[in-house]
């Protein structure tokens, strides 16, 4: 899992704010993997989610958005 929780994270700055579906296609995982390896980024801080849904969740990578607008 950690494998795919890394690769995510690469692939964070071309999908800044990203839901389960993307992070599935970047990941080419299926759905449990790429939930997974998004709740590993942001139980390491790394990805916050935004929505405060349980379902149709998105989430975003807060450091590099925030970077990119100043």
């Amino acid at each position: 899992m950690a494998h795919a929780s890394y690769r995510l994270f690469e692939a964070l700055p071309s999908m800044p704010r990203l839901t389960i579906e993307p992070a599935k296609r970047a990941l080419n995982a299926s759905f449990p993997t790429a939930n997974s390896a998004v709740e590993t980024l942001v139980a390491m801080g790394i990805l916050q989610e935004t929505t405060g849904r349980k379902k149709n969740r998105c989430f975003g990578y807060q450091a590099y958005i925030e970077r990119l607008s100043r």
